[in-house]
């Protein structure tokens, strides 16, 4: 195996091996991880649909190169693919975006057939791609949901990451309720318990906002203990930049942006192009690319965010001091699994069959062969 030699996870000292458990066997394994599922060559095709008819046309590998047991593996069934496919054709900061007629266009129809061939019945995509290309890929098998996601439905308001997630469900598959529908009744009670402001986030102790330690030693300058400003750690660049913000926010809003603790810029951008700052949306400026290198400064605080406040911005909702119950919960019982909506009191049972116990459950299908079509909960 050329591309990968030897095996990615040793199955005998992993600690994620039993979260690969065969309950009925009680045998461990690890899952499959496959290259190459699909026989096909579009390169020299021009255009989308016409690389969509030779992706649709060519035949499915049973077998890949897999990546965990470095051997040609067969392909295996899964219940539910989730995706993340390149957007640079279909992002808006790229100015020279050709949607799905760019480089990367062919790999959706590529992801859609194989949708299609191994007929799984749920599929998630996480891209800014057309939902009108999608209807011409798969609209005759699938049901497509799309979900505008914003950072304000799990509570973190004081930031920006908007994001679309499609929902593709089997048309053979029984809808229990509207996907964007439910989305929508969670995140507005997200919204109506929790909320943050970009302050939230300056959550460092003295010692992390001192020791953003590293950067004096890689910019060639000696760290001041006793200094509450960290602005001498700037490079030339981000000091003009922030010179610059400064001028600008105190034009705008006739004010001291020492004084707003709600006050971010983004020092990777240049000013004089655009502003990234929170001043007038009062959000975090959306994390891109290059905020592995441009620092968020606050000028409140005369420091830049730490690596705890972006993951602070990027992990799960805020923490709210109620003690309310969940809008919804799950529970496994003797007949199956039961959705509960809490606040209207009802119960629902979901469509399957039980057979000994919450790994066993298969939604909506039979249990055929228990490695491939298990659905493992965990």
């Amino acid at each position: 195996m050329s591309l990968c030699p030897d095996g990615v996870v040793d199955e005998t000292k992993s600690r994620l091996f039993a979260c690969w458990c065969d309950v009925s066997k009680r045998s461990l394994y690890l899952v499959c991880v496959c290259v190459c599922v699909l026989l096909c060559a579009c390169a020299t095709v021009r255009g989308f649909w016409e690389n969509a008819r030779a992706v649709y046309a060519s035949p499915s590998a049973e077998h890949g190169a897999c990546l965990t047991h470095a051997c040609a593996c067969r392909v295996p069934h899964v219940d539910l693919d989730v995706s993340g496919l390149p957007c640079v054709d279909n992002s808006r900061i790229n100015i020279k975006r050709m949607y799905e007629q760019g480089g990367t266009g062919p790999l959706f129809a590529v992801w859609a057939r194989r949708l299609r061939a191994y007929g799984i019945p749920m599929a998630i995509l996480e891209n800014d791609f057309k939902t009108e290309i999608l209807n011409g890929l798969l609209g005759d098998a699938y049901n497509i949901y799309p979900l505008q996601v914003k950072t304000d439905d799990v509570g973190h308001s004081g930031v920006s990451r908007s994001r679309l997630y499609i929902i593709l469900a089997s048309k053979q598959c029984q809808q229990i309720m509207d996907p964007g529908q439910l989305y929508s009744s969670v995140a507005e009670r997200n919204r109506g318990r929790f909320s943050t402001q970009p302050k939230d986030y300056i959550i460092a102790d003295e010692f992390e906002a001192g020791g953003i330690c590293d950067v004096p030693g890689v910019r060639g300058k000696t760290f001041r203990p006793n200094e509450p400003s960290l602005a001498y750690l700037l490079n030339q660049r981000e000091q003009e930049a922030v010179a610059k913000l400064d001028d600008m926010y105190r034009e705008r809003f006739r004010e001291d942006p020492r004084q707003n603790w709600n006050l971010v810029y983004f020092l990777g951008d240049d000013p004089s192009w655009t502003a990234s700052w929170s001043a007038v949306g009062h959000r975090i400026p959306t994390f891109r690319t290059n905020c592995g290198t441009g620092k968020f400064w606050l000028p409140a605080a005369q420091r830049w965010l730490t690596g705890h406040g972006h993951a602070l911005t990027t992990e799960g909702a805020p923490e709210s001091s109620d003690e309310e119950e969940q809008a919804y919960s799950l529970k496994f019982t003797d007949a199956g699994w039961e959705l509960k909506d809490n606040e209207k009191g009802m119960t629902t049972l979901l469509p399957g069959r039980a057979t000994g116990g919450a790994d066993d459950w298969v939604l909506g299908q039979e249990k055929k062969d228990s490695r491939q079509h298990e659905l493992l909960c965990f």
